[in-house]
């Protein structure tokens, strides 16, 4: 499970393994698109070579 923020909700939320709908290695760290609790598509930068940070619910 991935643990992230919902801006849309106003709280913390756990992501299901089945809502990740990709993953992409970027030179800015692992992009990880998923479906958000809320319903939104969100993306996250992870990985420990992270550069940037994608806040929750940037449309894919």
């Amino acid at each position: 499970m991935l643990h992230v923020h919902c801006d849309r909700l106003g709280k913390e939320v756990l992501i299901w393994p089945g809502s990740v709908q990709g993953i992409q290695n970027t030179e800015q760290g692992m992009v990880v698109t998923y479906r958000c609790a809320c319903g939104d598509t969100a993306q996250m930068v992870t990985g420990k070579d992270a550069r940037t940070e994608l806040s929750a619910h940037v449309a894919a």
